[in-house]
């Protein structure tokens, strides 16, 4: 079996995990002397942010080019080719919006294919979102996809974390869900699959009725719910979600943790507790309760981040078998950045997670 990466560093993050109550979340409080005033240099959010343990540090196993600008904003990172003088954020709004297949969207489909040919690698990011927005095209036959994805498009080589993925704006958590299809996930099953991967060893928590009733109402929810989030009523919808899926999530972590055991299923309900904060907290608007909940939610996001990446390395699952997994990361994760750039106001750019109080 392909090693989908070396082992993930051992995040501080899973002590902080909020406690999740039937009437909602207890957030923490918005006193600053409490929670540290964002400046200083031993107060929570710079140990949380500090370099020994930062999700996306992946040691050896790092890209060739420097994680920087990873909005892709500078004169170093812009596009260099484009017509009309586009712009790397000209590409996100275009791609926030896209058809499910590339195949409807001839524009795109263009304005991608010259990125791949004719740009430098400089903005790390943006090629990664365009190569894979044309892997449907490019790799038609799901054998040479899933190992594609295993191999020269696997995520989880880049060295960024998920919180710095979401807050570059890049949609590419969401155009992961969407080569993870029905077809391509039932590949999988096939005898053909069995060709090139290993079967998936299932740990037997994950057939626990919690964990199959947030695995079913993870998927219910992922095939009704908008793909973008350009309606008016946005913002109602996304709370709906949260509260749909925060019970059958609490319900799981509820279960005893010696046969919690299944990291897929636990890092689900951990994102959906990170949706579910900031559903909590988006009306407030002072910047003590912002920087209480972006600390919240990167920690929870940093204990998901872990066990992904812990089940793609112990349980020898490649990444091209965790695009199709049932437990529907990448589309919590694209929900995620949709509620975080409408938490901040602010389209495509989020604050970074040593953010001070003064950007917010």
């Amino acid at each position: 079996m392909l090693e989908c990466m070396r082992r993930f560093g051992h995040a501080k993050a899973s002590a902080a995990v909020l406690i999740v109550l039937t009437f909602g979340i207890v957030a923490r409080t918005d006193d600053p002397e409490e929670n540290g005033d964002g400046t200083g240099e031993n107060d929570d959010w710079s140990r949380l942010t500090s370099e020994e343990w930062r999700p996306g540090d992946l040691g050896d196993s790092r890209t060739s080019v420097p994680m920087k600008d990873m909005e892709c904003e500078g004169i170093q990172t812009a596009l260099r080719h484009t017509p009309g003088g586009i712009t790397w954020m000209d590409v996100k709004a275009l791609m926030h919006v896209r058809p499910r297949s590339i195949r409807d969207d001839p524009d795109l489909f263009q304005l991608s294919a010259q990125i791949q040919r004719e740009e430098p690698d400089l903005c790390v990011l943006g090629i990664a979102a365009t190569s894979a927005l044309l892997l449907p095209l490019t790799m038609p036959k799901f054998r040479n996809m899933a190992r594609i994805l295993t191999n020269d498009q696997n995520f989880l080589f880049l060295n960024v974390s998920f919180y710095d993925t979401l807050r570059s704006g890049f949609p590419i958590f969401g155009i992961l869900d969407d080569l993870s299809t029905e077809e391509y996930r039932s590949w999988f099953q096939s005898a053909e699959s069995s060709q090139f991967f290993d079967p998936l060893s299932v740990q037997p928590s994950c057939l626990l009725p919690p964990a199959q009733a947030l695995a079913a109402q993870l998927e219910r929810k992922r095939q009704t719910s908008p793909r973008d989030s350009s309606g008016a009523d946005f913002k109602q919808q996304q709370q709906s979600l949260s509260s749909e899926l925060l019970e059958p999530s609490v319900e799981f972590l509820a279960v005893p943790a010696e046969t919690q055991t299944c990291r897929p299923a636990t890092a689900a309900a951990l994102l959906v507790l990170a949706m579910s904060r900031l559903q909590a907290s988006i009306d407030r608007s002072a910047w003590t309760a912002q920087y209480a909940v972006l600390r919240d939610v990167i920690e929870l996001l940093a204990r998901a981040e872990e066990l992904i990446r812990d089940y793609c390395w112990d349980e020898g699952v490649a990444f091209g078998m965790l695009v199709a997994t049932p437990w529907n990361f990448w589309w919590l994760l694209q929900r995620l950045q949709y509620a975080l750039q409408y938490f901040i106001g602010n389209p495509w750019k989020l604050p970074e997670a040593s953010v001070d109080h003064a950007e917010l």
